[in-house]
């Protein structure tokens, strides 16, 4: 009986019936929310009955292609990679977060925790002057390092266009 409601109900009508906390809870277990602590936040903050803006962001997921990594140069399924849950491509798909696959991140953190551990100089303070721009920065201060060698702090503009992996080409070149 109940089932034959239900059909002669509009989908629109169904949805209306449901509470936000109702539609969060029915999306998650169909796994159609992915699982960050941002959405168990919302979802409790839902759920202890406070007063939350409501959005929905709707995507195709992880594409089913391989990627290349850019360090070590494999053709790796996008499994081997991360992705932004909140970041769409234009064709619909989670965004990769960058090219470069988990097992070389792994040895990229482990080399720049190397060098931060034989880093002596204390880290500068916000207003600082950035030793290689010469600006002053309010930001957050970057380790600069080659390897596990620590060269000096740098502000985060410094260091993102200095490490950005997508012209480590161009800079082997210029340097």
């Amino acid at each position: 009986m109940e089932n034959n409601i239900i059909h002669q109900l509009s989908n629109n009508e169904i949805l209306q019936t449901l509470t936000n906390i109702e539609l969060v809870k029915e999306l998650n277990e169909r796994k159609l929310i992915y699982n960050t602590p941002t959405i168990n936040n919302i979802y409790n903050d839902l759920i202890n009955g406070n007063d939350v803006n409501l959005g929905i962001i709707l995507s195709r997921g992880i594409k089913e292609e391989n990627c290349k990594c850019t360090d070590c140069k494999r053709n790796l399924p996008n499994n081997h990679f991360r992705y932004y849950y909140s970041r769409i491509n234009k064709h619909g798909y989670l965004h990769r977060t960058n090219r470069i696959c988990d097992e070389c991140t792994t040895k990229r953190k482990e080399e720049y925790n190397r060098a931060f551990k034989n880093c002596k100089k204390p880290r500068p303070k916000k207003g600082d002057i950035c030793p290689n721009c010469k600006e002053q920065w309010f930001g957050s201060w970057h380790a600069h390092h080659q390897g596990d060698f620590f060269i000096d702090w740098w502000c985060m503009l410094c260091n993102t266009s200095e490490h950005d992996h997508r012209h480590e080409s161009i800079n082997r070149i210029i340097t």
